[in-house]
């Protein structure tokens, strides 16, 4: 059996071969090189919207937002508002066993290499060192 076939059989058996699977369990399904702001687990955990994600989702509205499905409705709600006042598209990530230190991805559908993309507050300090 030629190559080909044999690769068109195994996707059609194991499914489409997923580029960087461990930076895409991470980034909530995208990868870094798209993203354009990041919050951890507990930062979006905190009661009121942080302002750079809250900017970056109405300055990017040819963005997508991932949301960690693991957080509590509460906690994602005030982001999906943003996103729907402000035109963005959302889901919800859920990757069963496979968890992420990250609560929400804002990124874009090409390669944008943005140079900080991560909100280096006190929490953020405390959940990733």
């Amino acid at each position: 059996m030629n190559q080909e076939m044999e690769n068109i059989l195994n996707a059609g058996m194991t499914g489409t071969p997923e580029t960087k699977p461990a930076e895409r369990i991470v980034f909530l399904s995208s990868i870094r090189e798209r993203v354009k702001i990041a919050l951890t687990y507990n930062q979006v955990l905190t009661k009121d919207l942080y302002e750079e994600a809250a900017r970056a989702i109405e300055r990017n509205k040819n963005c997508h937002l991932y949301l960690n499905g693991d957080l509590p409705y509460e906690a994602m709600s005030k982001y999906i508002k943003k996103a729907n006042k402000s035109g963005v598209s959302f889901t919800i990530v859920n990757r069963g066993d496979k968890t992420s230190p990250l609560g929400l991805v804002l990124a874009s559908d090409t390669a944008i290499d943005e140079p900080n993309i991560f909100v280096e507050d006190a929490r953020f300090k405390r959940e990733m060192s």
